[in-house]
This record gives C-alpha cells, structure tokens and sequence, in this order.
C-alpha cells in the first residue's frame, strides 16, 4: 500500500522526454491547459490507482485535429516511459517524494476526524483488505528504494487489471484506433467481488485518549448491502434520512434538539457494505451521544 501511495507523487514529476515538472507542466500547458491529476485511492478491498487526464474538444479549436491523439500520446508516456535513472526511478525524486507522502501521513493523523475513521475502519475490518491505509504506513518508507519501488511499478502494468474510459462529447472523433495504440496488454485480470462480511465480530468499543478539546465518537456497522444489491437505492434513502443531509434526523435530534454534538452525520461505504456514522462531541456526552 505505501509503494502504490508513492507511485501518484513521483509519476506527475517527469518522463522520458519532459523529465522535470516544469517541462511536463509546459506540455501540458501547450496541448490547451491539460490538466493531470493522479491519485491512489481504495473502493472496497480494491486498490485504485488513476490516471486523469482532462483537455478541451479538438473539434472546437481550428486547426487541432490531432489534438486528442497528442494527449493520449503524452499520457502513455507518463504511464508508461515515467523519469528513469539506471533501470530505476530517479532517487533525489523518490527521496523528496516520500517526505511528502510521509508529511500527508502525519496530516492525516493529526486530522482526528480523518484519524478516528481510520481507526475505526483498522477494528472493525482488522482481518480484511479493507483495514489498510490508502496512504500506506510511516514504517514502509525506508525500506522502499527507487529500484524496488520501478520494480513494483513495472509489476503492476503487467498485472493490475486496466479500465479506460473516455468521457466527453466524442460523436465524429475515431478514439478506438488511437487508444488501441495506448493499451498495450490485451488480456486483463478477472476482478473479485469484495467479500463484505469475512469475519463476524461481536459488537466492540475502543477507546483511546489524546490532547484535544473535541472528542470524536465514530460507529461502524455492517449493512452487508453493496452497490450492485437490490437493496442499495433503499440503503440510499435510508441514508439520506438517517444522517447524509442537513436535515436527517443525526443532525435534528443529536446536534440541535439535544445539543450532544458539534456535528453529526453518517455515510455509506458502496463496495463494503458499511454504514459509518462520525461526531465531534464533548469528551463529558460521550454516554448520552452513544
């Protein structure tokens, strides 16, 4: 999971042909203000790593026909011809990019709304996939080098299953034939359903202390209810009256008719199957807001 956390970082740092930032900015800059955006991100016991790539209609612009098959030409390169110094990413880029995702671990710990879910998620799931941290751990980041963290990547072109979609007003644009020059692996990797109740756990309170003035109390349960269910539109509804909006009955009766809570609030998980509910309470209302 670190390794992937890593991976968005160093690969919006260069390539083959524009190996710095600036020069990859520029390209962009040049194909009409291109915007990238890499993330690693997790969707039930799957981990995501996308690539986004966002740019104006060639057929607006005159004189830009090839316009789109730039793009995607540029966009194979980051993918696949990244910034390379013997066989290996470059070493000043990773060295400087795990300080950053090292950083944005530490903000998210101090974060204790985002830290509490985290926690929470790491109990409840301590047997599953889905317990792990998107951003990876502290502890991984010395023992990832530029040659084991190249190796794992080129490990995951081969192996990683690969969805492309193409979004946008596309009538008259032959996309197919050029993005058949960019997928370069035809056979993909069967993907699992998400397994949304592996182990039967009884009901669990954890506790744990920390300097701060508002306490966070965050439940977890399991409606075993994912997106492709019968039952998912109702787990919506059912949501959205519960503690997805302004006006659910969280927010009425917890917050404003008993004055138990900062805030409060509950979303779904779609590919787990959970239902998460998260506070910001008085460390003394910790009973009554339970």
């Amino acid at each position: 999971m670190t390794k992937r956390a890593l991976l968005p970082y160093l690969l919006q740092q260069g390539t083959k042909n524009y190996p710095t930032a600036i020069q990859l900015r520029q390209k962009l800059d040049e194909l009409y203000g291109a915007v990238l955006h890499i993330d690693s991100s997790k969707k039930g016991e799957h981990n995501i790593l996308t690539v986004r790539l966002e740019l104006a209609n060639q057929r607006y612009i005159k004189n830009q026909e090839n316009l789109l098959e730039e793009a995607l030409t540029l966009l194979e390169e980051i993918v696949y011809q990244p910034k390379v110094v013997d066989e290996a990413f470059d070493p000043k880029l990773v060295e400087r990019e795990k300080q950053t995702l090292k950083n944005k671990m530490i903000a998210l710990t101090e974060d204790k709304m985002s830290f509490a879910n985290t926690r929470l998620i790491e109990e409840m799931c301590e047997q599953e996939p889905y317990q792990l941290r998107v951003h990876g751990y502290e502890e991984d980041l010395d023992g990832i080098t530029p040659r084991i963290l190249y190796d794992y990547y080129q490990q995951m072109l081969q192996e990683d299953r690969l969805d492309v979609f193409v979004v946008g007003d596309m009538d008259g644009l032959d996309v197919e034939p050029i993005l058949e020059k960019f997928l370069k692996r035809k056979q993909q990797v069967e993907m699992k359903k998400t397994s949304i109740n592996v182990v039967n756990k009884e009901e669990a309170t954890l506790i744990e202390y920390d300097q701060i003035q508002q306490a966070k109390l965050h439940l977890g349960y399991r409606t075993n209810i994912t997106y492709d269910d019968n039952d998912y539109a109702t787990l919506h509804v059912f949501n959205g009256l519960f503690g997805g909006f302004p006006n659910s009955k969280l927010f009425l009766n917890v917050r404003e008719k008993h004055s138990l809570a900062y805030y409060a609030a509950s979303r779904i998980e779609s590919h787990k199957g959970l239902l998460f509910v998260f506070s910001g309470i008085a460390p003394r209302s910790i009973r009554k807001s339970s």
